[in-house]
Parts: structure tokens; sequence; C-alpha cells
């Protein structure tokens, strides 16, 4: 398969996909691996249904929601961030 027209669409597939995704987190100082591997997991169709495509995104947007609460927990109980326990760099 690796030789094959299927496999080369699906390099070229998982290439045009990453090449941007790594761009704009560098374009944002954002270090995020999973969103590389969201992105594959989209470009190469292995979401085959939309319901599948919306757990997924419920699932980020409750990732989201969890981490403003964590966040907003942090700085009601002394002002503080998480980035505040880590020590210097």
């Amino acid at each position: 398969m690796a030789c094959s027209a299927g496999g080369f669409r699906l390099a070229a597939s998982a290439t045009a996909s990453i090449v941007p995704t790594t761009w704009v987190m560098l374009a944002t100082d954002t270090i995020h691996p999973p969103a590389c591997a969201r992105t594959l997991i989209v470009s190469l169709a292995l979401l085959p249904t939309p319901l599948r495509v919306g757990i997924i995104v419920g699932s980020i947007l409750l990732l989201v929601l969890f981490h403003g609460l964590v966040l907003r927990g942090f700085d009601r109980l002394g002002g503080t961030t998480p980035q505040d326990y880590l020590g210097p760099d």
C-alpha cells in the first residue's frame, strides 16, 4: 500500500493537514501536539460518520470548559495560575 496510489493519497493528505496545523501553532506560539493528532484523524477520514465527528467536537468542548473551570478555581483560591507552581524556567 505504501507504493500504491492509495498510499500516496494518504501520505499527501497527512502532509497537507499537518503542515498548516504546525504553521498555525508556530505563528501563535502554541505547543499542542494533540492538535496534530486530531488533524490527522479528520484528514485521513478516520471519522466516517457525523455522529463520530460530533462526539470528538463535544469532547473537545468539554475539555475546554473543564480547563476554564480549573483556571477560574485557581484564581478564586489564591489569585494564582497553574504556571505559578511550575517553578523557575
